[in-house]
């Protein structure tokens, strides 16, 4: 999201009061004032208080995501790059410590749909990158646990950062990191043995019933498909299309859906024209990576 300088220090203004007054509580004048701009100003950038508030989201969490992508380029080995990318992960998270607060202070916070899709999409994208981080350092060895290391992790990671949200002295975060980084290792290895208790198919489901639920145009897999089929009919070489979408339709509704074949049937319709918006949808419904 691109903002001007003007509109950051407004987003900036506006965390500042709702922190402390909370949302309903805060005025657009106040806001303005704060600013140093006039009302009318205001409603050149934002046209609500709920545009803003969309912006506020978006402001933070590009800030953070672009702290931790800083890392991804780099050619430190595995586990220093992952340290590095926590440590800018909850620094960040604590530099936005007015958006933290204003989360945490009040809960009536009028989420519309854009905001909860946001959030949720925000969700799974640290979800994946804590995966990928772990996988990364421990190997495929961790990987029927791999889901169950990235929620333990996310909790604590959340848990610590909530803990830390107040404390007004300086905090360690690279202590805190290296100490999480030892209860991880304690973690695999005590797993060895056991079985998963969200497995990949679990995760899966879990993540493609949320994708549904949060999906700005209510659109099921199942409804999509159907969509897919009848655009196909119109294509001049339809067959094999229609195939890989029986199949998938077939394997969708299937009690136990099997994800490698979920995948392969999209592998092969991902490239079409007609069906590409529908293929990327039900793409990341699934939580694949074609």
């Amino acid at each position: 999201m691109n903002i001007s300088e003007k509109e950051k220090k407004i987003i900036q203004s506006a965390m500042k009061l709702i922190s402390s007054k909370g949302f309903s509580s805060t005025s657009i004048q106040e806001i303005a004032i704060e600013s140093g701009i006039s009302k009318g100003a205001f409603y050149l950038h934002f046209k609500s208080k709920e545009e803003l508030l969309t912006a506020i989201f978006h402001y933070n969490f590009d800030s953070i995501i672009n702290n931790v992508k800083f890392f991804e380029g780099t050619s430190l080995p595995p586990r220093e790059k992952f340290i590095k990318q926590l440590t800018a992960f909850c620094e960040s998270f604590l530099g936005h410590r007015e958006f933290m607060v204003m989360l945490a202070r009040e809960q009536a916070i009028p989420l519309n749909t854009n905001i909860k899709e946001m959030i949720y999409t925000k969700i799974f994208q640290m979800y994946s990158f804590l995966k990928d981080g772990l996988l990364a350092i421990y190997g495929p060895d961790i990987k029927p646990y791999s889901w169950d290391l990235t929620i333990m992790l996310e909790g604590m990671t959340k848990g610590f950062i909530k803990t830390m949200l107040f404390e007004d002295k300086n905090i360690e975060v690279k202590q805190l990191i290296a100490y999480m980084m030892n209860r991880l290792d304690s973690l695999v290895a005590g797993m060895q043995g056991e079985q998963p208790f969200i497995s990949e198919e679990k995760a899966a489901d879990i993540f493609h019933k949320a994708t549904e639920y949060f999906s700005q145009n209510g659109q099921s897999d199942k409804t999509l498909i159907q969509q897919m089929k009848s655009m196909a009919k119109e294509l001049e070489d339809s067959e094999d299309v229609l195939i890989s979408l029986e199949v998938l339709e077939a394997e969708i509704l299937s009690d136990k859906p099997r994800l490698p074949v979920i995948q392969g049937m999209l592998y092969n319709i991902k490239e079409v024209d007609a069906l590409k918006e529908h293929s990327k949808l039900l793409i990341n419904m699934y939580q694949l990576k074609l």
